[in-house]
């Protein structure tokens, strides 16, 4: 689930440890959230341009999140203490990661930022250790 050029702007693709849906508190109106296939779907009824403060925060099922393109920031706390988030693509377009937005991902074993990131807030990164 790397590429995120097949991801539409409205949508963002996951992966769970048990293969159910997760809970996110995104900003933009949710239309739907599925999960088929061994993909979970979340999808908005507008573009997403930020994954909103806490938006998943705690989120402990969550093993993989793919982030649309048309994102330009990743919100303070967004993915904190997500223990299972295994990997993580930032596409590029995104310029900001807030701080503390992936602090506590202790499983963390790849991420992929894109160029475009130029600010990394404070602790974003805290924790990591996979």
């Amino acid at each position: 689930m790397k590429d995120n050029s097949l991801v539409p702007a409205n949508e963002i693709w996951y992966t769970t440890t048990d293969g159910k849906t997760i809970k996110g508190s995104m900003a933009a109106p949710k239309k739907s959230n599925t999960y088929k296939k061994g993909k979970g779907v979340m999808a908005f009824s507008i573009p997403i341009v930020e994954i909103s403060k806490e938006a998943f925060y705690s989120c402990e099922r969550l093993q993989e999140i793919v982030i649309p393109e048309g994102v330009v920031k990743i919100g303070e706390r967004a993915f904190e203490n997500c223990k299972r988030l295994l990997e993580v693509v930032i596409p590029e377009g995104v310029t900001s990661i807030g701080s503390r937005a992936f602090d506590g991902c202790i499983g963390l074993q790849e991420i992929v930022i894109a160029s475009s990131v130029t600010e990394i807030e404070s602790s974003a990164f805290s924790g990591c250790y996979g």
